[in-house]
């Protein structure tokens, strides 16, 4: 039953129909638990699939949560090595993009895409998700930063307006 609720909450999800496949999705969570357990890998697979649906639906504080929950449930061991684990955490650093906290995105996507290109390559497609991830969150940690700071030389203490500075306005 529980596989049967996640695969009509895929098929809903894909159709645009974010409500209801939350709704079954939700449901195929509670089973799996329930039946195999908080962190058999169906569980977790469904966990991420809701995580992923949730970051879409722009509810991302919850979709971050259960992301971060499901890369706490894969053991120590497997999570530099498991393509799940690995594009679970390109999904949470793209969640955490959305959210605005860049830095974090950045210590999130940076080591994932390290570990992806060793075991995987440069070609693989979520090796090339989790470039494109991180390239877009440097970006903007980038442009957080006062025109007139370099990466290294400015003070944690400055604003994004320097005083002093004029501003001119050529009408």
């Amino acid at each position: 039953m529980a596989a049967t609720l996640a695969r009509r909450g895929r098929l809903l999800d894909f159709m645009g129909e974010h409500d209801a496949a939350e709704t079954l999705y939700r449901q195929a969570l509670e089973q799996y638990r329930s039946l195999l357990g908080a962190r058999h890998g169906e569980t977790l697979r469904n966990q991420r699939a809701l995580a992923s649906l949730l970051g879409r639906s722009n509810k991302l504080e919850e979709a971050e949560a259960m992301l971060r929950d499901v890369i706490g449930k894969i053991p120590e061991a497997d999570r530099a090595t498991s393509p799940f684990a690995l594009e679970t955490s390109t999904e949470l650093g793209y969640v955490l993009f959305l959210r605005a906290r860049f830095d974090e995105a950045v210590a999130v996507l940076r080591p994932t895409l390290v570990q992806q290109r060793r075991l995987f390559g440069e070609t693989y497609g979520p090796t090339l998700t989790t470039m494109r991830a991180l390239g877009s969150a440097l970006r903007r940690a980038t442009m957080q930063m006062p025109s007139w700071c370099t990466v290294s030389g400015c003070p944690p203490s400055t604003s994004s307006t320097r005083r002093g500075r004029s501003r001119s306005s050529s009408r």
